[in-house]
């Protein structure tokens, strides 16, 4: 606290934030900002190994030197105690978090924001009719908006209620929230006794695409056995012909560190098919409503490098 109050009182009153503070969860984001600049490299997870003028040690002789160095003794302290850098990375991650609340000044330029994309939106529909082209998320928005709603269906929609009886779905995790929404509204309505049936495919390690929006949760929630009003039933594909036993036991010790909670219901397994020389490995899953069975994939599959939605049907 002593050199606190001296570094703040050298230029550096941005310190006054530490005065009597005592660190916890509850302490505001800007204590953490201003703790983790202040003993911290700029721009990585280490503790400074010297300071200066910035920091709130002027240079020179006498006080200057000892507080100096009393400064930089209670940093090598700390780096001791903190072997393995996880206090050191935290800190730096806290850091790194925005503002947890707009200012003034950014509420208004959201505003600004929200009203130049209505209009951004109006002139690409525009251009869209005018060349007689459309994208695939103008080509996924209108077919939601050609459905209604589930409370409220259009006529289009209980046309394909009638037509539509089964639908596949493959790479299931890899859709995205819309798509998602799309599917809810086609199959609204189904029951176990209209003969209708709807079969997924998916496989929750192999979600890849969440730059184009993609939620595997989409696929997890489903595996909970229901698909909005259609109750699915989950299966396990136990056999493929992709891999070996040893990148299967290195893929499920891998990524258990970082898929702690979902660790059993994702976790890839391996059987030795009979007259096969090399272990298979699954990990696909599907659910379904319906009569239709599974049976394992007698070829690799090779996913398809285009840029078109992942969900197909």
């Amino acid at each position: 606290m002593r050199l606190r109050r001296i570094c703040a009182g050298n230029d550096q009153p941005q310190l006054q934030r530490l005065a009597g503070v005592v660190l916890s969860s509850e302490t505001d984001l800007s204590v953490w900002r201003t703790l983790g600049d202040w003993i911290l490299t700029k721009s990585d997870p280490a503790c400074r190994k010297t300071v200066n003028k910035a920091q709130g040690f002027p240079a020179g002789k006498g006080e200057n030197k000892a507080n100096k160095d009393g400064f930089l003794e209670a940093l090598s302290d700390f780096a001791l105690a903190d072997l393995r850098g996880d206090m050191a990375q935290a800190l730096h991650e806290l850091r790194q978090l925005p503002d947890g609340r707009y200012n003034d000044d950014q509420w208004q330029s959201l505003r600004h924001l929200i009203a130049l994309l209505r209009r951004a939106v109006a002139h690409l529909k525009l251009a869209f009719q005018q060349q007689g082209e459309a994208d695939f998320i103008e080509v996924a928005q209108a077919a939601s908006q050609a459905l209604g709603t589930e409370l409220e269906p259009t006529d289009l929609a209980e046309r394909l209620d009638y037509t539509l009886k089964h639908l596949l779905i493959d790479e299931f995790q890899d859709t995205s929230v819309a798509q998602y929404e799309l599917v809810k509204k086609l199959v609204a309505g189904w029951t176990a006794e209209d003969n209708h049936s709807l079969f997924i495919v998916g496989d929750p390690m192999q979600s890849i695409y969440r730059f184009r929006e993609a939620e595997v949760g989409n696929f997890l929630q489903a595996w909970q056995g229901r698909l909005g009003q259609v109750a699915l039933t989950p299966l396990t594909l136990t056999v493929n012909f992709r891999s070996t036993q040893g990148v299967v036991d290195w893929v499920n010790q891998t990524f258990a560190r970082y898929f702690r909670n979902t660790a059993s219901s994702s976790r890839a397994q391996c059987v030795i098919p009979r007259r096969r020389p090399f272990p298979i490995t699954p990990n696909r899953r599907c659910v379904r409503n319906g009569p239709w069975s599974v049976r394992p994939e007698k070829k690799p599959m090779r996913r398809s490098t285009s840029s078109k939605p992942p969900c197909r049907t």
